[in-house]
């Protein structure tokens, strides 16, 4: 999709609060790749649409990243906010995970996120709500845009599956 697509979903929403119930997800690369951090809630005034209401990406940098830190900073979102749901990628951050179920529990289930055909369907579903706007956001999250205009989509031979593809292999899309 056109990032003025993206752009044309922009819209003054309200600042994030406590009582906001809110999908939590994260993204991991396993080398020089992002973090990412997104938290997703129903629109506050059209239901039957998402809003999206945080995000956050840890940029390596040529470092690794430091996941004590962004343990830290996931630990302080959800104690801070009305998370309903973690949800993850299982095969690169089952060992994080695993952090957020043992003496110190996160207070929300922790969901893996398959990447075979959930994630098809999930690229699917996140083009259509660009494209139909029922999609929106305050136009602060400048780092998500960036990675949504370094974006293609790769359709399947059926075209009834998507997926969300680097357009560049240079290119960030967490």
């Amino acid at each position: 999709a056109s990032i003025g697509l993206w752009d044309a979903c922009e819209q003054p929403l309200p600042p994030l609060d406590a009582h906001t119930p809110v999908v939590l997800a994260l993204d991991a690369g396993e080398s020089s790749d992002c973090f990412a951090m997104v938290a997703v809630s129903r629109h506050p005034s059209q239901p039957q649409s998402l809003a999206v209401r945080f995000s956050r990406v840890y940029v390596p940098d040529g470092e690794t990243l430091d996941f004590d830190l962004i343990e830290s900073d996931i630990r302080a979102f959800v104690k801070a906010h009305a998370v309903r749901e973690l949800t993850y990628d299982r095969f690169l951050l089952g060992q994080t995970m695993r952090r957020f179920t043992g003496a110190n529990p996160l207070p929300c289930p922790l969901e893996p996120f398959n990447q075979g055909n959930d994630r098809l369907e999930a690229d699917k579903a996140s083009r259509d709500w660009i494209q139909t706007r029922t999609v929106a956001h305050d136009g602060t999250h400048t780092t998500l845009r960036e990675h949504l205009d370094n974006a293609n989509a790769k359709m399947s031979a059926d075209g009834r599956q998507l997926r969300i593809v680097k357009r560049s292999k240079t290119k960030k899309i967490d």
